[in-house]
């Protein structure tokens, strides 16, 4: 889905009115967009290739509940961009990942409670593609999210927060793999 699409959807959940009217049961939206980075992706690439980005804009839209005091349960999907390879002749490889995510987060109050530190833990089951012109590789698999960050409590209803986070993702089919790394900033809409 376009980023659009999922701004659009964002500012339709925060504005609605049976929405902003269902508040206090702890069930939140979020949506995190920052850059996302993929490790390794531009390792030592082969001839004849002669450049790599190996960053872009990566986003999540997401749903959580306050499970116990100061912990969270989470599930999101989260679009990484890609890493793009480009040489002579025109040529070009990318690595795209989409990706489910389901985490645990618990939140650390510093001072009057306004700012929070917070660590995330989770598993996330990625889907990969690497592909060129003479390749199509597709691979999927699950492992382990870390994450570290803040939130800062704008009022009762509205947050800003700003994460860290980074998982593994690819394979031994592909020709890469390595870790993803997140940052990004969100915005978070208790409903």
């Amino acid at each position: 889905m376009a980023l659009n699409k999922w701004i659009a959807a964002l500012a339709l959940a925060c504005l609605s009115s049976s929405a902003m009217a269902a508040g206090g049961d702890g069930i939140y939206i979020v949506f995190d967009a920052g850059r996302s980075y993929f490790r390794n992706s531009c390792k030592n690439p082969p001839a004849p290739y002669t450049s790599c980005k190996d960053f872009d804009f990566g986003n999540r839209i997401s749903l959580g509940k306050l499970v116990a005091d100061r912990t969270f349960a989470e599930i999101g999907y989260y679009d990484s961009g890609h890493s793009t390879k480009k040489g002579t002749g025109n040529i070009s490889e990318t690595i795209d990942s989409v990706e489910w995510q389901l985490s645990a987060q618990r939140i650390f109050p510093i001072g009057n409670g306004r700012l929070s530190a917070l660590a995330k833990l989770g598993v996330v089951h990625w889907e990969a593609t690497q592909a060129s012109a003479s390749k199509w590789i597709s691979a999927s698999g699950n492992d382990i999210l870390l994450g570290v960050g803040t939130r800062f409590y704008l009022n009762k209803d509205n947050t800003i927060r700003a994460f860290y986070e980074s998982h593994k993702a690819g394979n031994n089919s592909m020709t890469w793999q390595g870790d993803v790394h997140f940052f990004s900033i969100g915005y978070l809409h208790e409903l």
